[in-house]
C-alpha cells in the first residue's frame, strides 16, 4: 500500500471518530425524560386533561341513592331509606338471619346516653335481679324498630338475642352500666319472637310481638 492510500486510509478513520464523538454529544445534551428517583414524571397533555369521570355529574353523587334521603335513629345504628328499609352504610338492605359477623346484620351501636335517645326508641333495662323491663313489646310488621338496651348490672355484661332463626342476627350487647341500640326492620310474618339474655347462666326472657 503506497504512503498515499495509508494517509488517506487514516484520515477517514479520524473522520469516522469524530462523526461518534459528535453524536455522542449530542445525545448527552438531549433533555432526560425520566423523573428524578423518589419523584413522579410530570404528566403529558393527555394526562391532564379531565376525564369523563372527573368532569360528569354522576362523580360528585352520592355512593348509593339509597342514602340519599335516610334518616338515623341513634348515632351508629343502621340508616333507614325513605322506603323504611333498614340499610347497611353501603345502603344494602340489612338481614336479620345471617349470622352477626355479616356485613348485611344490623349493627348495635356503641355506648349512649340513654337521655338523648329519641321517644321513638323502644327502651329495655336488664338486670341480675329483673331481667328485662319492661320484658314485651310490640311493633309493626316490617317497620323500621330501634331497641335500646341498658344494663343496670356493674359487674356483668348482658344481652338481647333472640330465639327464632329468622332473627339470629339482631343482638345487642352492653358491657356493665351501659346503654346499647340497634335498628332492624319488623318481620314481615306477625307472631311472637322470644328474646333471651344469650349469655350463659344469665336470666332474663322477654317477647317481641309483631302485629
Amino acid at each position: 500500500m503506497d504512503k498515499n492510500s495509508k494517509k488517506l486510509w487514516v484520515l477517514l478513520g479520524a473522520v469516522v471518530v469524530i462523526v461518534i464523538i459528535i453524536i455522542a454529544a449530542l445525545q448527552g445534551n438531549k433533555p432526560k425524560t425520566n423523573a428524578p428517583a423518589g419523584q413522579e414524571a410530570a404528566p403529558t397533555q393527555d394526562e391532564t386533561k379531565p376525564t369523563a369521570a372527573t368532569t360528569s355529574p354522576e362523580a360528585n353523587a352520592p355512593a348509593n341513592s339509597a342514602l340519599k334521603d335516610a334518616t338515623v335513629v341513634v348515632p351508629g345504628a343502621n340508616p333507614i331509606t325513605k322506603e323504611n328499609v333498614v340499610v347497611t352504610t353501603a345502603g344494602v338492605a340489612t338481614k336479620n338471619d345471617v349470622g352477626g359477623s355479616s356485613p348485611l346484620a344490623p349493627q348495635q351501636t356503641l355506648n349512649i346516653a340513654k337521655e338523648s335517645l329519641a321517644a321513638s326508641v323502644i327502651k329495655l333495662e336488664i338486670s341480675n335481679a329483673t331481667g328485662f323491663v319492661p320484658d314485651t313489646f310490640t311493633v309493626k310488621a316490617g317497620a323500621p324498630v330501634t331497641v335500646a338496651l341498658t344494663n343496670k348490672d356493674t359487674g356483668n355484661s348482658r344481652t338481647l338475642a333472640f330465639t327464632d332463626p329468622s332473627m339470629v342476627a339482631v343482638i345487642i350487647g352492653t358491657p356493665p352500666s351501659e346503654t346499647r341500640a340497634i335498628t332492624f326492620n319488623a318481620p314481615t310474618k306477625p307472631g311472637t319472637y322470644d328474646f333471651i339474655d344469650g349469655i350463659p347462666g344469665h336470666n332474663g326472657t322477654g317477647k317481641m310481638i309483631v302485629k
